[in-house]
């Protein structure tokens, strides 16, 4: 107990508050003496960071993503409430925590010197602690995503770049590629592979002692000063007594003035039978009517007793009342079947004599009134309905997600009709535009085209679609990357070789193959008996239009039925009068027989339902790619479409058209994707980078014949601007059109794949935290107080006075104690027995070395 103390407590009392604090004090002690040697041997470093849970949950440091970017776009589209709130503080933070630039942001957290932490995609963040030794990378990624490269939307290179970024990525080139400009152009400067997490052991010095140097100079200091104040009280009394004061003041006042030693100590800081005709005859049909009904008088098959006589006339467009009379003028004479009109207006007084008279009337067009009940009218047209059916098939064969209708009339509409109905089933967007009636479209295409849209369905006379098609290429929406879909089913007899360098896809339905027998004998036939007549026919299987074609067939329809009839029961041919109210006795039945004929003609296989519609019939799916026309599928009313084109046909096919291709590829200056290398230079020569290197490989392994890099003019990778829908930078020249691929560290978002088209990522990344690193703490000047927290400290020095107090109070009480010690004596050498004396023979006996 007592430890070599000269003293000690005598009655019970005194010994128990005695054993108490030399308990009290040894656990301290020891307490104190094993956290000090963990403080001061260990070296501390300053991990204020770990996580974004971190940074959220203080406000000194300040932190920030790149102003548009993706990593923005995560912030602000998150639904994870600890984003949300992170979100928040940024946009409340001033001053402004946004940085412009993933550049300006690294040099913001270099300068702020720990106050500021900036959020970028993983892969940056390599690049720049690679480079920049202070800066490291926060542990654990926000998202994951990757890096693409975007090309515009449905483009026809997306399948033969991603498959070329992934053959890239099995062999390794992807990996070769990104090691040569993330660590050996500029990088390696920094040892990454050791980079403290916690503390090492270190040996001690004087940074992590001074203070209890310190301590100990202030506390002689402090001696010297009571002594000097004990010796000078003593000096007092004994002058006094002896009567010297006057005497020894001045000897005290010559001493020479004392000399106060100054401690100096350093702080450091760390930081798509009559033909009747209207005045605009169609030559081509007028010609195939005739030699229908020639090769008919020839063929000894149909009607061998009998021959057919043609009538042709031409009756006005739009003047009914004459049309009607010339058609009763012809009913005198004899008629057993009227073929047209074509007009509308025409075709309705027509059809109603028809009626009335019971003679047959053929149509062989598409008419808004087909559908019209007309008990003796047969159209050899194909069924609306069931040409409207094939269109909505080929929108989805053809997968468009979206597209714009322009038509040119309201006929037009009125065949669209169940594409509009079938807009869920399509599950596509689609945008309506009438052309002009001045014929100057140029300004309806520089509408669809600021709208990014690229797929065209045209509806319009077939004579003025080369016209359309031109005035959309003289406003970019004819290029590459457009898609048209033409409703017209005389679109194969066009020349479309003024586009054969064009990649523009043209898509329509043909009634009419080139390559049947049945049109090659009838436009031979044609062709040679024109000759015989001393003209020229300018017709080819290819040329052929489809109403030539359909009154072809209507001819043989009516000559087979008749022959049937006509073996069944022998007809006569009556003088009708439209004023007389008389009919011709054999029409309906002639109607019936022809109803149920069914042969091949030049449209293909021709039958009829009960109604009297065409059905059965079947269309090619042809496309028209470099001016030539391509067969890549067949319709028909029971199986829809059969695709004759497989996917690797047509990925042939591109690959062929890019060899004869130099892409133009869009990028942004920004390290270690594109850099300059020598700005005097020309074209490709003045980059050099990441993406320089990927896109020559790509190419290379594509056989295109080259590329071109050029540099959008804002240096932006392309954000949305939400108020006024546009993008810039990288994105909208991609969106443009303007430009084949876009490269550089540009991060596949969903904005962004509503807008483009992108490859495979050829780079996989997340958003994380880009700080400074962890930096040694130098120690405090007084350190070594860091064992006990301030409130310890606090109750230390209130136990030691009340101790102090109670073994002076319970001393004076207890009728053993033997020595009769002043106050301040007694609780000093009690309270200092446990520590001080530990062996010692004697203690201190005045203040003045109490206190030292």
């Amino acid at each position: 107990m007592q430890q070599g103390s000269d003293i000690a407590p005598q009655a019970v009392s005194t010994r128990m508050v005695a054993g108490m604090w030399w308990f009290f004090t040894l656990i301290m002690i020891s307490s104190y003496t094993a956290n000090l040697t963990a403080f001061l041997t260990i070296t501390r470093m300053e991990s204020t960071i770990k996580s974004a849970e971190d940074l959220a949950e203080q406000t000194k440091i300040k932190f920030g993503p790149m102003r548009g970017g993706s990593t923005s776009s995560f912030f602000s589209n998150s639904n994870h409430t600890l984003y949300q709130r992170m979100w928040a503080m940024m946009q409340q933070a001033k001053p402004d925590v946004f940085a412009e630039s993933n550049i300006e942001g690294v040099e913001r957290v270099q300068k702020a010197k720990g106050r500021y932490a900036f959020f970028m995609e993983s892969v940056s963040i390599e690049y720049e602690i690679e480079r920049r030794c202070e800066l490291t990378q926060i542990n654990g990624l926000l998202d994951q995503k990757g890096y693409g490269i975007a090309l515009p939307i449905n483009s026809p290179y997306r399948s033969l770049v991603s498959g070329a970024v992934l053959k890239l990525s099995e062999n390794g080139v992807l990996g070769e590629l990104k090691n040569k400009w993330w660590k050996k152009n500029g990088g390696g400067k920094c040892d990454l592979s050791g980079e403290a997490e916690g503390g090492a052991n270190n040996e001690l010095t004087m940074a992590n002692v001074g203070g209890m140097f310190v301590v100990l100079v202030v506390g002689c200091c402090a001696a010297f000063l009571v002594a000097i104040l004990e010796f000078l009280w003593n000096c007092r009394k004994i002058a006094v007594e002896r009567k010297f004061y006057t005497e020894w003041i001045k000897d005290v006042v010559s001493w020479p003035d004392p000399v106060s030693p100054a401690v100096l100590f350093h702080l450091a800081a760390s930081v798509s039978g009559t033909a009747w005709r209207n005045t605009y005859s169609n030559d081509h049909q007028d010609v195939a009517f005739q030699y229908a009904v020639e090769r008919i008088n020839m063929d000894t098959y149909l009607l061998p007793h009998s021959r057919l006589e043609r009538h042709i006339a031409n009756v006005s467009f739009v003047d009914s009342f004459t049309t009607g009379k010339r058609v009763c003028d012809l009913m005198e004479v004899g008629v057993t079947a009227v073929f047209g009109p074509e007009s509308d207006r025409s075709k309705g007084i027509v059809r109603s004599i028809c009626d009335t008279l019971e003679i047959p009337n053929l149509q062989t067009n598409w008419r808004g009134s087909l559908k019209l009940d007309a008990p003796c009218q047969l159209n050899m047209h194909p069924d609306p309905d069931a040409i409207a059916l094939a269109l909505v098939d080929v929108l989805k064969f053809l997968s468009w997600k979206s597209f714009a209708i322009v038509y040119e009339s309201n006929e037009g509409l009125m065949r669209l009709q169940e594409v509009f109905k079938s807009r869920d089933k399509l599950s596509a967007k689609i945008s309506v535009y009438q052309l002009s009636m001045d014929g100057d479209h140029r300004p309806l295409f520089k509408d669809i085209h600021d709208s990014t849209q690229t797929h065209i369905l045209l509806d319009c006379a077939t004579d003025h679609i080369m016209d359309i098609l031109r005035q959309a290429k003289e406003v970019d929406m004819f290029g590459d990357y457009e898609n048209y879909f033409i409703t017209s089913l005389d679109a194969h007899t066009l020349d479309f070789s003024e586009f054969e360098h064009l990649q523009t896809n043209v898509t329509f339905l043909r009634l009419i193959d080139p390559n049947s027998p049945e049109v090659i004998d009838a436009v031979n036939d044609w062709v040679h008996g024109e000759r015989e007549y001393g003209r020229v026919l300018n017709i080819r299987p290819e040329t052929v239009r489809v109403e030539a074609a359909l009154m072809y067939d209507a001819v043989n329809l009516f000559a087979r039925a008749i022959t049937q009839l006509d073996n069944n029961n022998p007809i006569e041919v009556t003088p009708l009068n439209c004023e007389s109210g008389n009919i011709w006795p054999y029409g309906f039945a002639l109607k019936n027989y022809m109803k149920h004929i069914k042969f091949k003609g030049m449209t293909g296989d021709i039958s009829f339902d009960a109604r009297g519609w065409r059905n059965h019939f079947t269309l090619d799916v042809v496309e028209v790619l470099y001016g030539g026309i391509t067969k890549i599928g067949v319709w028909d009313s029971i199986d829809g479409i059969n695709s004759t084109k497989t996917y690797e046909e047509k990925l042939i096919e591109i690959e062929k058209s890019i060899q004869n291709k130099t892409f133009i590829v869009f990028s942004k200056i920004g390290m270690p994707y594109l850099g300059w290398k020598d700005k005097n230079a020309e074209g490709n020569d003045r980059f050099e980078g990441f993406s320089m290197d990927l896109i020559s490989e790509i190419m290379i392994m594509m056989k295109a014949k080259g590329f071109e890099f050029r540099l959008v003019y804002d240096n932006n990778h392309g954000s949305l601007n939400k108020k006024t829908g546009k993008w810039n930078g990288i994105m909208k020249e991609i969106i443009d059109r303007k430009g084949d691929l876009g490269i550089c560290d540009l991060t596949i978002t969903y904005d962004r794949r509503q807008a483009v088209d992108f490859t495979m990522p050829f780079m996989n990344l997340g958003i994380s935290i880009l700080f400074t690193k962890l930096v040694k703490e130098e120690p405090e000047l007084f350190s070594f107080l860091k064992p006990f927290s301030f409130d310890v400290w606090i109750f230390l020095a209130t136990a030691y006075l009340t101790i102090s107090l109670l073994l002076f109070f319970l001393a004076r009480r207890s009728s053993l104690v033997m020595e009769h010690k002043a106050l301040l004596m007694a609780a000093w050498r009690r309270v200092n027995n446990g520590s001080l004396s530990q062996g010692s023979v004697g203690l201190p006996g005045t203040n003045s070395t109490n206190l030292s």
